[in-house]
């Protein structure tokens, strides 16, 4: 094998770069778009690349997973504190008329009309974002746990209601959407109350 092939098996150029033959320089240095020297400091330019194995990473990309799994974490744990919360509630207040009454404040304004205004604006980003079948996966794992929590505790519509609040919560968060009235939403669920009314 020739020195330019093993040359060629080793590296690759990074996007914009053109390699051409050792002892051609460039004046002004290195810049996108131009052509690249391959000797000296240009390797340090130069991304390694296994051509067996197909894998090749900027160490900007693999920082890039780090902070993209750190924040799944982070949302995981919340969601989790969260479902913890709502497994907590006093269920034993939840009698017909306390019942009836929390769901029909949760039918009315303020909270209906300020519900679905978030749910629009979330349901507006995932056109824009990245929302992955993961994401639509996790979701609905999420949104089935509160509804059984619900639902064998105190039953009914409101076992709905609150797997509807656990989707648009575990949404926001993976659509980095933030909202004053959606945080006073999360904040009643962590203080162990089903939300309604004015919030």
């Amino acid at each position: 094998m020739s020195f330019s092939q093993t040359r060629e098996s080793l590296y690759c150029r990074p996007p914009g770069f053109t390699v051409v033959s050792p002892g051609k320089h460039l004046a002004g240095g290195l810049q996108s778009g131009r052509a690249a020297n391959f000797t000296g400091a240009q390797y340090s330019k130069l991304r390694l690349y296994n051509r067996a194995s197909d894998k090749s990473i900027f160490v900007g990309e693999l920082s890039k997973m780090k902070i993209g799994n750190f924040m799944e974490e982070k949302n995981m744990d919340l969601m989790n504190e969260l479902l913890k919360s709502l497994n907590s509630i006093d269920c034993n207040i939840f009698d017909e008329d306390y019942l009836n009454e929390l769901l029909d404040s949760r039918d009315s304004d303020p909270f209906d009309t300020e519900w679905c205004r978030v749910n629009e604006e979330i349901e507006t980003l995932k056109n824009t974002q990245s929302y992955t079948d993961k994401n639509e996966e996790e979701q609905g794992k999420i949104r089935e746990k509160a509804f059984m929590i619900i639902e064998e505790n105190i039953g009914g519509e409101l076992s709905e209601y609150v797997s509807d609040d656990f989707g648009l919560i575990y949404d926001s968060l993976v659509l980095n959407y933030d909202d004053e009235w959606l945080n006073k939403l999360i904040t009643a669920y962590r203080n162990k109350k089903i939300p309604a009314g004015e919030l």
